[in-house]
C-alpha cells in the first residue's frame, strides 16, 4: 500500500501523522519506516523499555482510537512494545579527585615520602543504531583530565610531574575491558593529553544495530580525573564516526566529585591543642571543600515530586543534613559514642557527633556554605577525645576526611596537615647517694612513642635542684640509646628560678620509637 507521512515538534516531543492512501483490511499489520533523513533523534537522557509515553491513535471512520483517559495531544493509546535505549553514562571508580595525597610521611619534617595511585577506573556507556566498521572509533572529550601525576610535598605546595604524559600523541592505553553485545569488537583505547580526548576504535565491523556498548578503561592506564572538581551530569561530548561523522552528541549522566582543596592545592589541617595521648584533648579541624554545601540536602527519592493530578501531588524527597566526617585512627573516647557535641566554628557547622566504632568525628552543616568557604570548627577537650597511647605522627595519612555534600562528595582523603602528638613513657629518675644537700649522680631514663632525631630536644624539669655552677654546657655526661653509647649536648638552664636541663641530640644519633634513652649527669 501507499502512505504518507508528515513529521512535526509539539513541544513535548515529534509528532508523525501517516496518511493511509490505500485501504487497509482489519487485522493486517502495518509496518512503516521513518528514515533518518527526517531528523527524528532519540531524547539526551534515552528512553525506557515499552515506554507508555509512546502513544498511537487512528480516527479512522470504522473504528476510531482515542481513548479518554489520554492527557496526550492528539488522543492515543500507549505501545505495547518499544525498545530501550540507555542514556550515554560515563563513570569513575573511585570517584575521587587528584590531590597529591601521601600515604606515608617522614616522622619528623612531616614531608611526603610515598604517594597514592589516584588513577581511576573510566566506564563510558552508551546505546547506537549504527553499523560499525574497522577502524571507526568513538572519541570522547574529557576536559582537564590528564594522566599526569601530583604530588603534595609539603603542606601548602604541590608538583605535577609528567612521567605518564603523552605529549600531545596518541598514547595506546594497554587494557580494556568491555560489555555489552559486540562490545568486544572495540579493541583497542587511545589517549591524546593535549586535546584531553580519549578514543575507542573497532578493530572488527558491527553490523548489529540498536546495541549497548560499554567501554571500561581500568585504572591501570593512568588517567586522573581534573583536580578542579566535576559537577553533576557534566555535558562531556563526544561524536561517533561510522562513515559519517556524528557529532554534538553528550554524556547525559555523570557523578559530581568534589575534593578538599583551594587554588588546586590540598586544603585540610587537624590541630591537637595542648594535647596529651590517652587523654581528652582539644581539635581544631579546618577544611575547604572546592564545591557547594546545602545544609539540607536530598538523600533519596530525589526529584519524585508527581505533576498530575495536582491536587494529589506528593513530594517523596528524603533530606538529611549534609556532613563533614573525620576518621582519627587510633583514637577514642572515654564513654564511647557521643551524638551531639557542641563545637565553635567559623561557618555553618555548630555541631558534632562522636562514633566509637569507627573512630570517626562527624561535624554536621546548620547552614548552607559556599565553595571555596575556609570553615573551621574546635571541638573542646570537654567532649573527652583521646588521640592514641602511641601518639600521633606529623601530617600522618591514618586521619582521613570526607564529606557526603551532593554537589560535591568526596570520598575518604588524607588530611593534608595535621599536628605531631608524642608520649614519653617509663620515666625514671635514679639519685646516688640519696643524700640531700650534697653532689650527686642523677640518671635520667624515658621512653618515646615517636622517632628522635639528631636536632630533636628533650627537657627535664629539676625543680629545687641547684649548681654552684652557672648556667651552661654540662662536662662529662654520658647517653645510651638501648644500651649503647650515643651522643649529645646537655645544657643546664634556669627559666624563671625552676632548674632545667635540655638535652639535643648531635648529628648522626637517633632513638627509633620504645627505645630506651638513659642520661646521666
Amino acid at each position: 500500500g501507499t502512505i504518507t507521512a508528515t513529521v512535526s515538534t509539539t513541544g513535548t516531543g515529534v509528532l508523525i501523522v501517516l496518511a493511509i492512501v490505500d485501504p487497509v483490511d482489519a487485522g493486517d499489520e502495518v509496518t512503516v519506516s521513518i528514515p533518518s533523513s527526517m531528523q527524528v533523534s532519540i531524547p539526551a537522557s534515552g528512553t525506557s523499555l515499552n515506554n507508555i509515553n509512546h502513544v498511537i491513535g487512528t480516527s479512522a471512520a470504522l473504528g476510531p482510537v482515542n481513548e479518554p483517559f489520554q492527557t496526550t495531544s492528539p488522543p492515543g493509546t500507549s505501545v505495547e512494545s518499544s525498545q530501550e535505549v540507555l542514556a550515554p553514562t560515563l563513570s569513575f571508580s573511585p570517584a575521587k579527585l587528584p590531590t597529591g595525597e601521601c600515604t606515608a610521611v617522614d616522622g619528623v619534617s612531616g614531608d611526603c615520602t610515598s604517594w597514592m595511585d589516584e588513577s581511576v577506573d573510566l566506564t563510558f556507556g552508551f546505546s547506537h543504531s549504527l553499523a560499525f566498521a574497522a577502524s571507526h572509533y568513538i572519541e570522547l572529550t574529557l576536559p582537564l583530565f590528564t594522566r599526569q601525576m601530583y604530588r603534595q610535598q609539603t603542606p601548602g605546595s604541590k608538583l605535577a610531574t609528567t612521567a605518564l604524559d603523552c605529549s600531545g600523541t596518541h598514547c595506546d592505553l594497554a587494557y580494556i575491558n568491555t560489555t555489552g553485545a559486540d562490545s568486544d569488537k572495540i579493541g583497542n583505547a587511545s589517549w591524546i593529553e593535549a586535546t584531553t580526548k580519549l578514543r575507542f576504535t573497532l578493530t572488527a565491523a558491527v553490523p548489529t544495530s540498536s546495541t549497548y556498548l560499554e567501554v571500561t578503561v581500568p585504572k591501570l592506564a593512568g588517567l586522573k580525573l581534573p583536580p578542579s572538581g566535576l559537577n553533576k551530569n557534566y555535558p562531556f561530548p563526544y561524536l561517533i564516526q561510522s562513515g559519517p561523522t556524528y557529532s554534538g552528541l553528550t554524556v547525559k549522566h555523570s557523578p559530581a566529585v568534589g575534593a578538599f582543596v583551594s587554588s588546586g592545592v590540598a586544603r585540610s589541617t587537624v590541630s591537637l591543642v595542648s594535647g596529651r595521648p590517652s587523654q581528652g584533648t582539644q581539635l581544631v579541624v579546618t577544611f575547604t571543600l572546592d564545591s557547594p554545601i546545602v545544609a539540607l540536602q536530598c538523600s533519596g527519592l530525589c526529584g519524585t515530586s508527581r505533576a498530575t493530578p495536582a491536587k494529589a501531588s506528593v513530594k517523596r524527597d528524603k533530606t538529611s543534613w549534609a556532613t563533614v566526617t573525620l576518621t582519627l585512627a587510633g583514637f577514642s573516647r572515654v564513654s564511647g559514642d557521643l551524638h551531639h557535641i557542641v563545637t565553635t566554628s567559623s561557618n555553618g557547622m555548630s555541631s558534632a557527633s562522636w562514633i566509637d566504632s569507627t573512630t570517626s568525628l562527624i561535624l554536621t552543616a546548620s547552614s548552607d556554605i559556599a565553595a571555596g568557604t575556609s570553615v573551621t570548627v574546635t571541638i573542646p577537650s570537654s567532649a573527652g577525645i583521646r588521640p592514641p597511647s602511641s601518639g600521633v605522627a606529623r601530617n600522618s595519612p591514618t586521619l582521613m576526611i570526607a564529606a557526603d555534600a551532593t554537589l560535591g562528595p568526596v570520598q575518604p582523603t588524607a588530611v593534608a596537615t595535621s599536628d605531631a602528638l608524642g608520649q614519653l613513657y617509663d620515666v625514671t629518675t635514679s639519685i646516688s647517694p640519696a643524700t640531700a644537700g650534697v653532689k650527686v649522680v642523677v640518671v635520667l631514663s624515658f621512653k618515646y612513642s615517636l622517632d628522635l632525631v639528631a636536632g630533636d630536644t628533650v627537657t627535664f624539669d629539676l625543680s629545687r635542684f641547684s649548681r654552684t655552677d652557672p648556667d651552661g654546657t654540662l662536662p662529662a655526661v654520658g647517653l645510651t640509646i638501648a644500651a649503647a653509647t650515643a651522643g649529645a649536648t646537655v645544657v643546664w638552664t634556669t627559666v624563671s628560678g625552676h632548674p632545667r636541663v635540655v638535652m639535643t641530640l648531635d648529628s648522626g644519633w637517633s632513638a627509633t620509637a620504645g627505645q630506651e634513652v638513659q642520661l646521666t649527669l
